[in-house]
């Protein structure tokens, strides 16, 4: 039996017209989006299949979970299960819910709560991304330029991919310096706030007050691993405080991908392929299966029932 690893992508995926041909062609994917939109009393067709407000982050969060969620019920129904999964930010959302850690339904008030939150910091700074440096040399550009300022590390990518969030005019800076110093490519990213970085803290602490009054979790049936341990979450494990500290601290993908090289093969369920480039760079012998078309759950399927391999 091949052992499929489930990625799901976060914030900066979305694009208009996301979701619409399964949407279209598929009855589970149909009825666990209109499910969602109900869910959270919201017309996310118009946000992703028009991409209406789709760059803002209380819209983008639902938008983003209701496709990733509808593309993980086309994929169940299609009889493909994950033995493994691990979401990007607000993937980790939809991971949880395809581990039956979280109700897709619950989940999807949740990542409507958190949008909301998190929206508030929209146009407060931002992230950017330098690639082509290793994160000491990351590190040491913030240290060095930025102490005392409002730049921190965001996201820890890959081995030579870090992000950093802040005040827009420091993100500019940023770039400048990381270039300077080498990189290969330093630019703002397609997000609208200061994400995993200490400037999110009050967002994180009513998230977490929001969790502890509203949600309860589930044990994990499948590992799933925490964008803060960077490492699967424990049977002890306090996964609302796990995802409040999310907000606000950096998120460790690239240990995440480790991990998740245990599996045979990768779907990127949900928008893009952006995930399944970033495993390509991490082990280039790593298939990754964007599932987010027709054609891409036919794949998925195929894969599954042996018919044919992915490339």
């Amino acid at each position: 039996m091949t052992d499929i690893g489930f990625l799901f992508p976060g914030q900066g995926a979305q694009t208009a017209g996301m979701g619409e041909e399964l949407y279209r062609s598929d009855a589970a994917f149909r009825d666990t989006f209109d499910a969602v939109c109900e869910a959270v009393s919201m017309d996310l067709r118009a946000v992703c299949f028009k991409g209406e407000r789709i760059d803002e982050t209380a819209f983008t969060q639902p938008a983003l979970y209701a496709v990733s969620v509808s593309t993980l019920m086309s994929l169940r129904a299609a009889g493909v299960v994950p033995a493994r999964c691990a979401g990007l930010s607000l993937g980790e959302y939809a991971a949880l819910a395809a581990a039956g850690a979280l109700d897709i339904m619950t989940g999807a008030r949740l990542v409507r709560r958190r949008g909301e939150l998190m929206g508030r910091m929209d146009g407060a700074g931002g992230l950017a991304v330098a690639a082509g440096l290793p994160r000491e040399r990351v590190c040491e550009l913030v240290e060095r330029h930025f102490a005392g300022r409002r730049l921190y590390l965001a996201n820890d990518n890959l081995p030579a991919q870090q992000v950093v969030g802040g005040e827009t005019e420091l993100l500019d800076e940023f770039c400048r310096l990381a270039l300077e110093a080498g990189a290969a490519l330093a630019r703002p990213l397609n997000t609208s706030g200061p994400f995993h970085t200490p400037m999110m803290r009050g967002a994180g602490d009513e998230l977490l007050s929001f969790m502890n009054n509203n949600i309860v979790f589930s044990a994990a049936s499948v590992t799933v691993y925490s964008n803060v341990l960077g490492a699967p979450y424990g049977a002890e494990d306090d996964i609302a405080a796990l995802l409040a500290r999310q907000v606000y601290e950096q998120v460790r993908w690239r240990e995440c991908l480790e991990g998740m090289m245990a599996s045979d093969r990768l779907l990127e369920v949900g928008p893009g392929s952006t995930l399944g480039g970033m495993a390509r760079r991490m082990d280039r012998r790593k298939p990754c299966l964007p599932v987010c078309t027709p054609a891409g759950l036919e794949a998925a399927a195929a894969l599954v029932n042996r018919k044919e391999g992915v490339s």
